[in-house]
């Protein structure tokens, strides 16, 4: 399968599977909420690419922050959708390139087990554009799982 292929089977299998990926994101605690503890702020604007089930959205909205989230899968954004508080908070967009109607910048962008989706060329330029929507002081943070995918059908 070659790489546009393998990008677009990423795509249909988040948006066929999201109820259950929902289900099973929020069942566990975030890996890096200590990192999350440690950098985010109450009085930070945050934005967090790939948010998935909202898992760590609704995480960083605990801890005080003002959160706006990100994702390539429209289903994942219909269900937080459902969460008044992120109601006109959530973009559909796609990296590499990042096109968003705001006229703000962020204190923090997070990246949480996004970045493994994306080649190094993908990369590069998606650290290049998320650059754009960081004030001058701002903060990335991204994770990633370096686990092997046997048999997966996502692209890592």
């Amino acid at each position: 399968m070659n790489f546009k292929s393998k990008k677009e089977s990423t795509q249909i299998y988040y948006r066929q599977n999201h109820l259950s990926l929902i289900k099973q994101y929020d069942s566990i605690t975030s890996p890096i909420k200590d990192t999350l503890d440690r950098y985010i702020k109450p009085n930070h604007k945050v934005l967090d690419i790939g948010f998935g089930s909202g898992r760590d959205l609704k995480y960083i909205q605990k801890i005080g922050a003002e959160c706006y989230g990100v994702d390539s899968t429209q289903e994942f954004i219909d269900e937080l959708s459902k969460n008044s508080y992120f109601t006109n908070r959530l973009f559909y967009a796609k990296l590499p390139n990042l096109q968003l109607d705001i006229d703000f910048k962020f204190d923090i962008v997070t990246l949480i087990a996004v970045i493994m989706h994306l080649n190094r060329e993908e990369i590069a330029k998606s650290i290049r554009n998320i650059k754009e929507y960081l004030t001058d002081n701002g903060l990335v943070i991204i994770s990633y799982s370096t686990t092997p995918r046997e048999d997966d059908e996502r692209f890592f």
